[in-house]
């Protein structure tokens, strides 16, 4: 992925990045608004959600091809656990 990108969730929080952002997926191509605006709203996410989503991408990206066992874990605080893991569906990550 190249350029900058803007995440937005629920009540404004949003992260905005001018380099590349560390991701494992892509902006939608073709005709989707997102492709051209590289904004993408998240109006479901609360802010809390969309920094453990932002900090698995980083996570995900400084351990990518190091062994599992070499890994340090990624923690999710309990309450998180359920949103995050619908929101890495709904994301496909």
């Amino acid at each position: 992925m190249c350029g900058g990108l803007s995440l937005h969730s629920v009540a404004g929080h949003r992260y905005t990045r001018t380099t590349p952002f560390p991701t494992v997926v892509g902006l939608p191509t073709g005709g989707f608004l997102e492709s051209s605006t590289r904004r993408i709203s998240l109006p479901d996410m609360r802010g809390r959600l969309l920094d453990r989503v932002v900090a698995y991408l980083y996570y995900a990206r400084r351990w990518r091809g190091h062994p599992r066992a070499a890994r340090p874990p990624f923690e999710v605080p309990p309450r998180l656990s359920l949103e995050l893991l619908m929101a890495a569906v709904y994301l496909n990550v």
